[in-house]
């Protein structure tokens, strides 16, 4: 059911420049980098241990259900994360030392909708986050 989809994933094609992609017109993409409300969303905090924060984050994503990573070092997170029915969705973070932040984009490799899963994703992993790693960003 989920058809030919590239293997390659879109991300890769991204910003070389310790950054994320923003979105393009679809709705099927959200992004901390983007300029437009809809596929916008706030980065995650990285306080006064970015590197700790990050480190964090990385063990939260590499136990979640279905995902792949694809490349994961102190400072980028890239993963691929299947859904139920085979669709593949790419998924970045970046560790943005400079603002203390950490950069993410969800986007589906095809189609055009993604019924609000991508943010539902970042979401839940933002609140996971805020639970599990509050205190690297808050000076713990």
């Amino acid at each position: 059911m989920n058809g030919s989809q590239p293997d390659q994933p879109s991300l890769n094609s991204g910003p070389k420049d310790g950054r994320v992609s923003g979105c393009p017109d679809t709705p099927n993409c959200i992004s901390s980098e983007s300029p437009d409300e809809a596929h916008r969303i706030a980065p995650l905090p990285a306080g006064s241990a970015p590197e700790r924060a990050f480190d964090c984050l990385r063990a939260i994503v590499s136990g979640m259900d279905r995902v792949t990573i694809l490349q994961a070092d102190q400072e980028k997170i890239s993963a691929e994360f299947r859904t139920l029915l085979g669709f593949v969705d790419d998924v970045k973070f970046q560790l943005d030392r400079v603002n203390r932040a950490i950069l993410m984009r969800s986007a589906s490799r095809v189609g055009s909708y993604d019924f609000g899963v991508n943010r539902r994703r970042l979401e839940g992993i933002r609140k996971r986050f805020e639970r599990e790693c509050g205190g690297y960003y808050y000076g713990s």
